[in-house]
């Protein structure tokens, strides 16, 4: 399963035109804002669920408090096309969204929102919405990979991380910087210093001449 393409798919063409619609904005503009806006929510998905470079048991359980907290079963994405058609229960399913967002991006929403605005051309609000879109919709394509497929978190977070190349080619590069997000995870490195005898005689003089 390539979870980009799944959340992408998930957007069927009607369905972009509703949110193009409910948004107030050109449906290229759109189209182009989830092309940027799918990635970076996964991406810092995989930022929030890696330690050391790797995912770990932490990050299965994050991504296992944020799938519940949010109620997420994946129900929601046979459903997108026909809610979004609604602007009252557009809005309600933004709203949802928003705590999504704020769960996965935190403080770093904001300057992720300007750098997707500024290039899709779109509002500050307008691409506020669609980042809290698409960052449901991303939480309930894996709630669903969960429950359908019957996989652990564990999994599934695994499987983030094994597309993670194809996640950072997809990402744009400012929002790639804002969330430090490249090809190759960085990894913790440690740096021992080997103090010397004669370093440490140097040390000695220095700090009786201060």
């Amino acid at each position: 399963m390539e979870i980009l393409a799944l959340v992408r798919n998930s957007f069927s063409p009607s369905a972009i035109r509703r949110t193009a619609s409910f948004l107030g904005e050109e449906e290229a503009k759109v189209r182009r804002g989830l092309q940027e806006t799918i990635p970076a929510v996964l991406a810092q998905l995989i930022n929030r669920t890696t330690v050391g470079g790797s995912p770990s048991a932490t990050g299965a359980a994050f991504l296992t408090r944020l799938l519940a907290r949010g109620s997420h079963d994946g129900n929601l994405l046979d459903e997108i096309g026909n809610i979004l058609s609604n602007p009252r229960s557009a809005q309600a399913v933004v709203s949802l969204g928003e705590r999504a967002a704020e769960g996965i991006f935190g403080t770093l929403s904001e300057p992720v929102r300007k750098a997707i605005a500024e290039d899709c051309g779109m509002s500050a609000d307008s691409t506020a919405h669609l980042l809290s879109l698409t960052s449901l919709v991303s939480l309930e394509v894996l709630a669903n990979q969960v429950a359908v497929k019957q996989l652990p978190a564990q999994a599934v977070m695994e499987e983030l991380h094994a597309q993670r190349r194809t996640v950072a080619r997809a990402l744009p590069a400012e929002v790639a910087r804002f969330i430090e997000f490249y090809e190759k995870a960085a990894l913790e490195q440690t740096v021992v210093i080997v103090e010397t005898p004669v370093q440490r005689w140097k040390l000695r003089l220095l700090r009786l001449l201060a």
